[in-house]
């Protein structure tokens, strides 16, 4: 597992190596997660997105893609939610 801090540095290591997946904050600074998740989806078609935001799904769902993320998790989230 690696980290990001903003989206540029997520989209290099994508560019970089063979990750299975992709954790993306819908709140981040700069892009937010959902156009990060829409190049992935894109470029890495093999790579399972998974969005995660302190808002519910049903508040983010009209500001979401169908399709965009293949899994949402709402905050607080533990890490074994994370390994699942």
């Amino acid at each position: 597992m690696e980290v990001s801090l903003s989206a540029g540095e997520a989209l290099k290591k994508l560019d970089d190596s063979n990750f299975t997946a992709i954790i993306a904050d819908f709140n981040l600074v700069g892009p937010n997660g959902g156009l990060i998740l829409r190049r992935v989806r894109q470029d890495y078609p093999h790579v399972k997105r998974v969005l995660f935001s302190g808002s519910s799904y049903a508040e983010l769902s009209p500001k979401l893609e169908r399709g965009l993320a293949d899994v949402f998790l709402s905050k607080p989230i533990e890490m074994d939610d994370i390994e699942e």
